[in-house]
């Protein structure tokens, strides 16, 4: 929590309102995944996922979660992280 760097191969839960960086996605090999999940006990919470780098979303820079979900990113081992 309190804007941690995401890790790969772990459950990545958000527990406030920060800004949650994603490694970069050059450091892991293609297809490697990150799972992040805001749990209903922090629903009120609004975190967000943030690239960093050049990375990028999808296209984006950043992931706002505005209620409880969960998602699983997976990186393209370059600069790409994909839903």
């Amino acid at each position: 929590t309190l804007g941690s760097t995401l890790i790969a191969g772990r459950v990545n839960e958000l527990q406030d309102g920060s800004s949650f960086p994603l490694p970069m996605a050059a450091n892991y090999d293609a297809d490697t995944f990150i799972d992040i999940e805001q749990p209903v006990l922090f629903a009120a919470f609004t975190p967000s996922v943030i690239v960093s780098g050049g990375d990028s979303i999808n296209g984006d820079t950043d992931i706002l979660f505005a209620g409880p979900t969960s998602i699983r990113l997976t990186t393209d081992g370059v600069s790409q992280w994909r839903l």
